[in-house]
């Protein structure tokens, strides 16, 4: 059975960038590395994670799937008929939920 595509949203890949940056060179390995489990995760089981909480209610397209070794989430939304993930936004623990 083949997977789901995954791709980024240009947002997204600044977000991660930007985290980059802030961890220095072996944490952000470690981020790079969960994201790729993450994104071989989604590939395999896009809906896997639940809705994500925004402006003050459940998003009907948005999911929100929390790292297990890094503080971030990751915002995504999932297209069956085109069978793609988008990963919308990366956010640490500790900053705000993205507008999406």
């Amino acid at each position: 059975m083949k997977g789901y595509s995954v791709a980024w949203d240009p947002r997204a890949t600044i977000d991660v960038l930007s985290a980059r940056a802030r961890l220095g060179v072996v944490r952000a390995a470690a981020l790079d590395e969960e994201l790729e489990l993450v994104r071989e995760r989604l590939s395999a089981l896009p809906e896997s994670a639940p809705r994500a909480w925004l402006r003050g209610q459940w998003s009907p397209t948005i999911r929100k799937l929390i790292l297990s070794r890094n503080p971030y989430h990751l915002y995504y939304a999932v297209d069956v008929a085109a069978e793609e993930v988008v990963a919308l936004a990366l956010r640490h623990e500790r900053q705000r939920s993205p507008k999406l």
